[in-house]
């Protein structure tokens, strides 16, 4: 979580736009992996999910790529 952090924090500081993926996010320890995403978001980094960044990755649903997507990296 340490690096992660800091890169997050230096990205914000050099007042960039920072999204974190919470299932990317990772720690030794379950508490750690909980507050990271919480800390990111309170000093500015948006938040969102694997599905939020496919979906505006690919921009539409319903179309075989999406299908692709959707059961290799989202379910």
């Amino acid at each position: 979580m340490f690096a992660c952090c800091e890169t997050v924090m230096g990205l914000l500081a050099a007042e960039r736009e920072v999204f974190v993926v919470d299932e990317a996010v990772g720690s030794r320890r379950p508490r750690d992996k909980g507050a990271g995403p919480g800390a990111h978001g309170a000093c500015g980094a948006v938040i969102v999910s694997r599905e939020m960044v496919a979906f505006e990755w690919l921009e539409q649903a319903g179309t075989e790529l999406f299908r692709e997507v959707s059961k290799g990296f989202i379910r």
